[in-house]
């Protein structure tokens, strides 16, 4: 009998419906947390592949020398 009045007094004061929409809020922030996180890596990687197409554009230039140090005497600019 006394469980059966913890149990009325808790779907009686709305604890049923808070343990459910709690369920609901949790699983809405995950999903929340989870699309941001996506966005940001994104973002990152977006980031990452336009500085690696700069290198790679840099590079590119710098084959066009007969040596690639910086420092080295033999270095002659390409023709243009």
């Amino acid at each position: 009998m006394e469980l059966f009045k913890i149990v009325s007094g808790f779907v009686a004061g709305g604890g049923f419906a808070w343990l459910i929409s709690w369920k609901i809020a949790r699983k809405i922030q995950k999903v929340d947390f989870a699309d941001r996180a996506v966005n940001f890596m994104a973002g990152q990687n977006d980031r990452l592949m336009k500085r690696v197409d700069k290198l790679e554009a840099d590079v590119a230039k710098l084959m066009n020398f007969k040596c690639e140090k910086t420092d080295c005497p033999n270095r002659v600019p390409p023709k243009i």
